[in-house]
């Protein structure tokens, strides 16, 4: 008896130590992606976020509805971070919400940017799908897409490399039509994709980390 009640206080704490435990997994396990501080960047991913940072201070200034988009959002998603074989980041804005014509006009005006080039290269800038201003500090590129909604896809063009051996020398991705979610991506608030687009643009294994170049994205992925 008088064991009993000597083992009684430790029993209890053994108790609650587990179920702090257990609490602490429990929340580790189902809230990792606010764990931002856990994320180590390398210098060309700071390099990067510092782009993504100020083109997001422009954009957000102007009230410009952008999110991220292609690679960018397949890193945030997957690593929380920037893929670190990415040559760029992509953002992009929805046909009928912005234009390319008011976004150039306002990144004019901006030191920290210059405009690098368009596609369809001869078109005008009403008729572009694709914009790119490059950081004038990081010396890293802004890909802008235009994401068109035709009939029950959301489509957007890529240019360049195997698309020239494309009609119109362009490749196509359609993919399903995505919701727009929030996301704290290294620090800040994003709009971006949800899953569903990573799975329709990248297949179902995008969760996996793949070393996949330009091209291969095109051959597999593009019509």
């Amino acid at each position: 008896m008088k064991l009993n009640i000597i083992m009684m206080p430790i029993i209890i704490i053994s108790l609650l130590s587990l179920l702090s435990l257990l609490s602490l997994l429990y929340y580790t396990y189902n809230y990792k992606e606010h764990f931002s501080s856990s994320i180590v960047l390398n210098e060309k991913q700071l390099l990067f976020k510092r782009t993504l940072t100020d083109m997001s201070d422009i954009l957000n200034r102007h009230n410009i509805k952008y999110f991220l988009f292609c690679g960018t959002a397949l890193g945030a998603h997957r690593e929380k971070k920037f893929i670190e074989h990415d040559h760029d980041i992509d953002i992009a804005i929805f046909n009928g919400e912005e234009t390319f014509r008011k976004i150039i006009n306002i990144m004019e005006k901006c030191p920290n940017f210059s405009y690098s080039h368009q596609f369809p290269k001869n078109s005008s800038i009403d008729n572009i799908t694709e914009v790119t201003f490059n950081h004038n500090v990081t010396n890293i590129n802004v890909d802008i897409f235009m994401v068109y909604k035709i009939n029950n896809t959301y489509t957007h063009y890529s240019y360049t490399s195997l698309c020239d051996l494309k009609p119109n020398q362009r490749c196509v991705f359609e993919n399903k039509p995505f919701k727009l979610n929030d996301i704290n991506f290294l620090g800040r608030q994003y709009k971006i994709p949800d899953k569903s687009f990573l799975t329709s643009n990248y297949g179902d294994d995008w969760h996996i980390k793949k070393k996949l170049s330009y091209d291969d994205i095109i051959r597999t992925r593009s019509i």
